[in-house]
């Protein structure tokens, strides 16, 4: 209602509008500061919430980047070792097939029934977790054309014993890094024993052998 209009309402009605005129007025002030923080509330709460999603969102990728990680790990360490396997295996033959030391056979004979035992268990493992495991070409692993009796004896002891201490090293990384897959834990407590042994018996050969080459 304008001045104008106002003015002429007259007697206790006039007073009425104007005292309704002057509380609006003076309240005004308050009225805006509580538009005001509520208005700030509004947007404070939607910000919380987009923060709180964002934090969950950031939780869930976290949580699926070290999933996924763990994971890669695990199916690197299995292929690396079938291939690291495939290829000492070939070793082990050669030594049976064309070794000229009777002691050095035996070693390869007993090395080659835990080779395969070990082939076994990663295989069967890796099918069980679709795990894809190429075949090694070993056809070209042994090379000592060059060789004979004696002097191939000492190389491939030699061969077999860096092989076996690269084996270790392999295992000894994995058992410090793979903690929470018991089915592979399992493997490789199992198998490093006898590798460690493999390398320590492989070092005695080794020396033995270098003295009579």
């Amino acid at each position: 209602m304008t001045n104008k209009a106002w003015f002429f309402i007259k007697g206790e009605e006039r007073n009425k509008f104007l005292n309704i005129k002057f509380y609006f007025m003076k309240n005004s002030k308050h009225q805006v500061s509580l538009i005001l923080f509520a208005a700030m509330f509004v947007f404070i709460s939607c910000r919380d919430d987009e923060g709180d999603r964002i934090g969950a969102n950031a939780t869930t990728t976290d949580t699926t980047t070290t999933s996924n990680a763990v994971e890669s790990r695990e199916e690197d360490f299995v292929t690396d070792v079938l291939d690291m396997n495939a290829r000492e295996i070939a070793w082990l033959n050669a030594g049976i097939n064309k070794g000229t030391d009777s002691e050095l056979k035996a070693h390869a004979k007993k090395m080659l029934a835990d080779h395969n035992t070990l082939r076994s268990e990663l295989k069967d493992y890796a099918q069980k977790n679709n795990i894809v495991t190429p075949e090694t070409d070993t056809s070209n692993v042994i090379d000592m054309t060059d060789r004979y009796g004696a002097d191939w004896d000492a190389e491939w002891a030699d061969e077999v014993t860096d092989d076996h201490q690269r084996f270790v090293n392999r295992f000894e990384r994995a058992q410090r890094r793979i903690k929470e897959n018991t089915a592979l834990i399992n493997i490789i407590n199992k198998a490093l024993p006898v590798l460690q042994s493999h390398l320590n018996t492989s070092q005695q050969l080794e020396n033995k052998l270098e003295k009579r080459s």
